[in-house]
């Protein structure tokens, strides 16, 4: 199993360090944060070439400087500027501003469900239900769905269903994780900062923490990660782990 390296150690380090200055020396972040996005006000502040740091080292510093650090990595913990829910409200309401422009994006572009009218939309589904299940007893529909799966799925060697699944997360839009946050990924939900520290989940990962840590070195501050899919993921990995060991 491959480990978070000295490197990234060391700028997750700096990171934690640089937000507890960028309090200091930037109170205005507490303001900025809410019309702007983490990388946003590294933009506006210029964060990155202030502080000769690496954009994504200014972004988690910014995330820092917000929500503050709980202790681990060899720095002490410190307050974030806003409240814990303050901070997850903002970030849920980015989420929500972010699907709303794609969303508006497609319909301006006309491409995808959004492009289309509702009549459009109707139509097609009705055509492709005509074209399959339509009529079918119970005893046809099972047997349909045996068929595919002995003809798909269960004749896949590993190495196929895994780029089949990318195939489908790329035509879905969505995110392929790297091998290097999957081991980062593993590697935070031992850390005892990223873990529940009182309540019925002492010691487990706080999968919610974990995926915000993700967003910020890996995408830009942008919410792509979150608790279920970090969940999901790093269930599949531990899995691997085990299966390796077997």
């Amino acid at each position: 199993m491959k480990m978070i390296t000295g490197k990234q150690i060391s700028a997750i380090r700096n990171a934690i360090r640089l937000g507890k200055i960028l309090q200091r020396n930037h109170p205005e972040i507490k303001d900025l944060y809410g019309p702007h996005t983490h990388s946003e006000i590294v933009r506006i502040l210029k964060i990155d070439t202030l502080y000769c740091v690496p954009n994504s080292v200014a972004i988690t510093a910014i995330w820092h400087a917000i929500r503050g650090h709980k202790g681990g990595f060899r720095v002490v913990s410190y307050s974030g500027l806003l409240s814990l829910v303050e901070a997850e409200n903002i970030s849920r309401e980015h989420w929500v501003k972010q699907g709303i422009e794609r969303s508006a994006e497609q319909f301006i572009k006309g491409t995808g469900l959004r492009g289309r009218t509702f009549e459009e939309n109707s139509k097609a589904g009705k055509k492709g239900y005509k074209k399959g299940l339509e009529g079918k007893s119970n005893d046809e529909l099972r047997e349909y769905g045996r068929r595919g799966y002995i003809s798909g799925l269960s004749k896949m060697t590993f190495e196929q269903r895994s780029k089949a699944r990318c195939k489908g997360a790329k035509a879905r839009g969505e995110t392929l994780w790297s091998i290097k946050e999957i081991e980062t990924l593993y590697q935070l939900s031992q850390e005892a900062e990223y873990q529940y520290s009182k309540g019925a989940n002492t010691g487990k990962p706080n999968k919610k923490l974990i995926a915000s840590e993700l967003n910020n070195m890996y995408h830009d501050g942008k919410n792509i990660r979150w608790q279920e899919s970090v969940s999901s993921r790093l269930k599949r990995y531990r899995a691997s782990l085990k299966t390796k060991a077997s």
